[in-house]
């Protein structure tokens, strides 16, 4: 992950900032230090999530390393305001690069530009599986 985020975790603590570097987290609110691919490797069962941040519960990026990646279909949004290309661009490669559209459009806007394309290129991923 090359990122840099800065934001304030409502999740966490309304006044925790919170750094993402290089795969390295440090949470200002009691110095935790988080490591996100050896706390990915360690996570085996549902119980282990309650020892990670609260932010990582639902980051896809976090399991991508247990997904099959001949079984994922991506579509990004290239001017995407609410998931940034960096993060599109670690998930897609932490899954292991499977087949990906890169769309131009925003968040909002790839479903009013894209349906029937997304639409089709999806059920012909779907048949290719099944056969």
């Amino acid at each position: 992950m090359k990122i840099l985020w800065l934001f304030s975790s409502e999740i966490l603590d309304k006044t925790a900032d919170i750094i993402f570097r290089h795969n390295f987290i440090r949470i200002f609110r009691g110095n935790l230090e988080f490591n996100i691919d050896q706390a990915a490797a360690e996570f085996q069962k549902l119980e282990d999530l309650k020892k990670f941040p609260a932010c990582f519960r639902y980051d896809p990026s976090f399991f991508a390393h247990r997904i099959n990646s001949e079984k994922v279909l991506m579509f990004n949004a290239l001017f995407d305001k609410l998931i940034p290309r960096e993060s599109a661009d670690d998930l897609w490669q932490r899954l292991g690069e499977p087949k990906r559209y890169n769309l131009i459009a925003g968040h909002y806007t790839t479903h009013l530009l894209y349906k029937k394309f997304i639409c089709r290129r999806a059920d012909a991923f779907f048949e290719e599986s099944l056969n």
